[in-house]
């Protein structure tokens, strides 16, 4: 009876020690979705040659996430985000008209990969929001999809207590949804009608572009 007793007490002691190192996982889950404000101006679906389209962040360290009541904080958080254009009236999306850019807040970068060309922006950080602003001067007409692109895979090896859950227990994905005013169903519906790249609407789903904070657009000579 006391040797059970004993064993008793070191299998409780055992359970109370492996508690106390323990932690307790947060509310967002292995695949957490950040939801990001962002904005993009002028509000409209037709522009001329030599227009300008804005684009700007202007939020705060603590963000929603996608499907969950709490927020968590972004301090110190490097967002490797960047913005796309493409031309996508004939069959195959161009990606090979390189705008003039009109920096303000932060900085815009020239990526040209092997079938497109991207634009990573830097994002500043102060002491109580991120901020971004930048211009793109529209140099050719045509039909376009524009959008914001933060790719999980930027993120595999990146250290920070936001990618982790509990511990050294790290989140299978962070991704961002980019919550843009001007994204409408409308211009989704535009998108998946007028373009001649059959892939986009067999690959593009709303709530996609939705998270792209993506607009549809057509630039007039």
């Amino acid at each position: 009876m006391a040797f059970r007793m004993i064993a008793f007490c070191g299998l409780l002691g055992l359970i109370l020690f492996i508690s106390s190192c323990g932690c307790r996982e947060d509310e967002f889950g292995e695949q957490m979705i950040i939801e990001v404000p962002v904005s993009t101006y002028p509000d409209q679906d037709t522009f001329q040659v030599g227009d300008t389209l804005w684009v700007e962040c202007l939020f705060p360290k603590v963000l929603s996430v996608k499907d969950a009541n709490g927020k968590i904080v972004l301090e110190d958080f490097e967002f490797r985000t960047s913005l796309g254009f493409s031309e996508v009236s004939d069959t195959i999306e161009q990606f090979d008209s390189e705008l003039e850019v009109l920096e303000r807040i932060g900085t815009v970068d020239i990526l040209p990969l092997a079938t497109a060309l991207v634009y990573p922006i830097g994002i500043v950080e102060d002491t109580m929001h991120y901020q971004f602003k930048a211009g793109f001067v529209l140099s050719e007409p045509g039909l376009y999809w524009f959008f914001f692109n933060t790719p999980d895979y930027l993120y595999e090896d990146y250290e920070h207590p936001v990618m982790y859950t509990c511990g050294r227990n790290r989140r299978s994905s962070v991704n961002f949804f980019h919550q843009n005013p001007a994204t409408s169903e409308e211009g989704y519906q535009r998108l998946i009608s007028e373009t001649n790249v059959e892939y986009i609407p067999e690959l593009t789903e709303l709530e996609e572009y939705k998270g792209g904070g993506c607009l549809t657009f057509r630039v007039l000579e």
